[in-house]
């Protein structure tokens, strides 16, 4: 049997429906970042994922910081020969 729940009436509030929307996507949970940075041994470290802790939280999250980065730094993104030679994704 399906665990799939599925609304009778879609009219009727339903709470659980209601918390999983996405206007409650939340960014990185700060216990798990925290013991994440319990085991590392460079403060820098701890740094770097307690920024992208932050940045997680901001609007358009971490995929918005992936596609930043993406478009600033296409030109090293690539196997150390496609870098060296200039060659990008997808180019023959």
């Amino acid at each position: 049997m399906s665990s799939t729940r599925h609304a009778k009436d879609p009219a009727i509030f339903h709470p659980s429906r209601f918390a999983s929307s996405s206007a409650f996507e939340a960014g990185l949970n700060a216990a798990l970042v925290a013991r994440r940075c319990s085991v590392l041994q460079d403060p820098e470290d701890r740094a770097l994922l307690w920024w992208l802790h932050l940045l997680s939280h901001q609007s358009g999250g971490l995929n918005a910081v992936a596609e930043k980065l993406a478009t600033d730094y296409r030109d090293q993104i690539g196997t150390e020969q496609m870098v060296k030679i200039g060659k990008r994704a997808g180019q023959t």
